[in-house]
């Protein structure tokens, strides 16, 4: 493959944060379920209530616990550096400094924390009766 154009970069590094988001939102989708969702017995709106405190003023404490999805290939099927070169069509020829791949890398894991955090906000405002 050819060297890359801007351009197409472009629409690389979209298409990664994309993906990123898309697996931040379903990490959110989990993260609620055992916070404020179905797997919570009693006091669901209060915990829900407490996750939009804590995002709103950016309280640490509530990353305590996240685990949000890496590149780290820790569990079989997570993604890696090398499953987006391979997704993307990256490799030695069209990027051989990995200088590509390393923004690939940075806006999918930008888009994991987008995706996380606007899902997480979004089912917590629905849970504690707050849909504006």
């Amino acid at each position: 493959m050819a060297e890359l154009s801007e351009k197409e970069i472009d629409d690389l590094k979209h298409q990664a944060r994309l993906w990123g988001s898309e697996e931040g939102a379903n990490a959110a989708e989990w993260v609620a379920q055992d916070t404020f969702g179905g797997r919570v017995t009693r006091g669901a709106k209060e915990s829900a209530q407490e996750v939009i405190r804590q995002m709103d003023e950016g309280d640490p404490a509530f990353w305590d616990g996240v685990s949000l999805p890496d590149l780290s290939g820790e569990y079989a099927d997570d993604p890696t550096p090398r499953t987006l070169a391979e997704n993307y069509g990256l490799d030695e020829e069209n990027d051989p400094d990995g200088f590509i791949l390393d923004e690939l890398c940075t806006e999918w894991e930008e888009g994991v924390s987008d995706g996380f955090g606007s899902k997480l906000y979004e089912l917590a405002k629905t849970e504690a009766g707050d849909d504006e």
